[in-house]
C-alpha cells in the first residue's frame, strides 16, 4: 500500500510528469467540445470537414446502391474498396482534395486540436526530464524503491512458493537450453496429454538474459515443420530471440470451430510462466507471432490474456474475425466457444498485422471467408484496416481511423497508430502468402521496438 500512496503522491504533485497519452487526449477532447459549443468558426470549419467527406461516400455509395441496405460495418469496408477502385476518377479526385483542404484550413485554424503522436511523447519526456531536477521528486522516489524492497521482502518472507521462485530467478536454477519440452494438459478429448514444444536458444555463455518468441504455425501446420522453417528465414532474428515452438493439437488451434477443442491460450500461458523461471530469459519481453490459424489464436490471447510480460503480438494473415469482435465489442471464447462474454483487452501492448488484399482465404476488406467453416456458416472476417484500428483504439488511440498508409514502400501500405506501436502492412496484390513479403529486418525492429 505505501508504494501505491508514494506513486499517487507523485502523481499529485508532479501531474505533468505522469500524464498519460489518453489523458492529453481527453484534454483534447475537452477543448473540441468546447469550441463546438462556443465557437461558430470552428463549427463551421468542423462541418465542412463532415460535409465534404459524407459528399465522398455518397459519389461512392451511387456507384454500388445496394450499399444502402448493408449493416454500417460492412458498408464502411465496401466504401474503402470503392475508393481504391475509382481512385483514377476526375469527380473523386476533385471531392477528395475539396476534403483535403477543408481539413487542412481546420487543422491550420486550431493546430492545438491535431497533437501528433510524436509530439505528446515529446512534451510527455520533456516533463518528466525537468522534475527529475527537483529535491521533492528524488525524495520521493528514494522513498519509493526503500518501500518496494520491504514490501517485496515481506512478500518472500510470508508467501514460500513465490519465495522458491525467487530462488530460482535469482540464479539458482540451469539456464533455459534448446530442446524439446512438454507440458500436461487434459480437456474434453484428452486426459494427462503431454503437449510438445520445441525451444531453440541462442548461443551465449548462459548468463545472457534473451527475449522470447513464441511462433504459432497455422491450420494443417506443427511445430516441427515451424521451427524448421522460421529457422532458415529468420537467422537474424534467431540469434537474438530465444525462440518457442508450440504444437497444435491435431494440427490446430481452437478457434470457432476448428478441430482442436484444446484450452490452447492455457497451454501458451503456461508456457510463459514456465519459461519465466529461468535466468537466461527477460521476464518482460515476450512475443507471440502467428500465422494463419496461429495468427487466429494470437488474437485470442491478445483479447484474453492478462500476462503482464506480453510485450508484442504480431498477426499475419488473419485480423479479427467477428466472433473475436462483434462490431462493437471483444469477445472472451469461452469454454464452448460461444463467444458471449464481453472483454476488455489488456492495454500497454503493442500489434502488428499483416494481410495480403488478394487472400482468398480472408478477404481483406472483410466477409464471409469462401473456405474456413465456423458453426454451420462460413467464417466472417473484420475489414483488416478496421481491425487493426479497433486495435489501437483498445491500446488507448482516440484519433480518427487513417484513411490514408502512413508511409508506402513498394507493395507496402503501412498504417501506423500509437508512435508506432499499433501497426498494419497491407499487402497490396499478395494472398494468403503475405508473409513472405516482410523482411526480416522489418520484423525484428518491430519486435525490438521501444519498452
Amino acid at each position: 500500500l505505501r508504494v501505491d500512496e508514494i506513486d499517487e503522491a507523485k502523481k499529485r504533485r508532479f501531474p505533468a510528469a505522469f500524464r498519460t497519452h489518453k489523458e492529453y487526449m481527453k484534454t483534447i477532447q475537452a477543448k473540441r467540445k468546447h469550441l463546438n459549443e462556443s465557437d461558430d468558426i470552428y463549427k463551421q470549419l468542423l462541418n465542412c470537414t463532415h460535409r465534404t467527406n459524407r459528399t465522398i461516400e455518397q459519389w461512392l455509395i451511387e456507384k454500388k446502391p445496394e450499399l444502402e441496405e448493408f449493416p454500417k460495418n460492412r458498408q464502411k469496408a465496401w466504401i474503402d474498396q470503392l475508393r481504391s477502385e475509382y481512385s483514377d476518377a476526375p469527380e473523386l479526385i476533385v471531392l477528395i482534395k475539396e476534403a483535403k483542404l477543408a481539413q487542412a484550413q481546420l487543422e491550420a485554424t486550431y493546430p492545438e486540436l491535431f497533437v501528433s503522436d510524436e509530439e505528446i511523447n515529446a512534451q510527455k519526456k520533456s516533463a518528466a526530464e525537468e522534475v527529475r531536477q527537483f529535491p521533492e521528486f528524488k525524495r520521493l522516489s528514494q522513498e519509493r524503491s526503500a518501500a518496494y524492497r520491504s514490501q517485496q521482502g515481506y512478500l518472500l518472507q510470508i508467501d514460500k512458493d513465490l519465495n522458491r521462485l525467487n530462488e530460482r530467478l535469482s540464479g539458482a536454477s540451469r539456464p533455459l537450453g534448446t530442446g524439446e519440452f512438454f507440458i500436461h494438459h487434459s480437456w474434453s478429448h484428452e486426459k494427462d496429454f503431454s503437449r510438445l514444444y520445441f525451444v531453440n536458444v541462442p548461443e551465449s555463455n548462459g548468463k545472457k538474459k534473451f527475449p522470447v518468441l513464441i511462433f504459432l504455425h497455422g491450420n494443417g501446420g506443427n511445430a516441427k515443420g515451424a521451427r524448421e522453417g522460421f529457422l532458415r528465414r529468420y537467422p537474424t532474428i534467431a540469434k537474438k530471440f530465444i525462440l518457442v515452438f508450440p504444437d497444435g493439437y491435431r494440427e490446430s488451434w481452437n478457434i470457432v470451430s476448428e478441430r482442436s477443442k484444446a484450452d490452447d491460450r492455457g497451454f501458451i500461458e503456461e508456457i510463459i510462466n514456465e519459461l519465466s523461471t529461468y535466468p537466461n530469459v527477460e521476464l518482460d519481453n515476450f512475443s507471440i507471432m502467428g500465422v494463419s490459424n496461429g495468427a487466429a489464436l494470437t488474437n485470442q490471447i491478445a483479447i484474453e490474456s492478462a500476462l503482464p510480460n506480453i510485450r508484442n503480438y504480431v498477426t499475419s494473415v488473419s485480423p479479427l474475425n467477428v466472433f473475436q469482435h462483434d462490431g462493437k465489442n471483444y469477445k472472451e471464447k469461452g469454454e464452448d466457444n460461444n463467444y458471449h462474454r464481453v472483454v476488455s483487452p489488456m492495454s500497454g501492448k503493442r500489434l502488428l498485422n499483416i494481410s495480403g488484399t488478394h487472400d482468398r482465404l480472408v478477404p481483406y476488406h472483410g466477409g464471409a471467408s469462401p473456405v474456413i467453416h465456423a458453426k454451420n456458416r462460413k467464417l466472417e472476417f473484420v475489414d483488416a484496416e478496421e481491425s487493426i484500428y479497433l486495435w489501437a483504439q483498445a491500446m488507448g488511440y482516440e484519433g480518427k481511423k487513417l484513411s490514408e498508409p502512413s508511409e508506402v514502400s513498394d507493395k507496402l501500405e503501412i498504417f501506423e497508430y500509437l508512435d508506432g506501436d499499433v501497426v498494419h502492412y497491407k499487402v497490396i496484390g499478395e494472398g494468403h502468402g503475405a508473409t513472405h513479403v516482410i523482411a526480416e529486418k522489418t520484423l525484428l525492429k518491430f519486435l525490438s521496438g521501444k519498452q
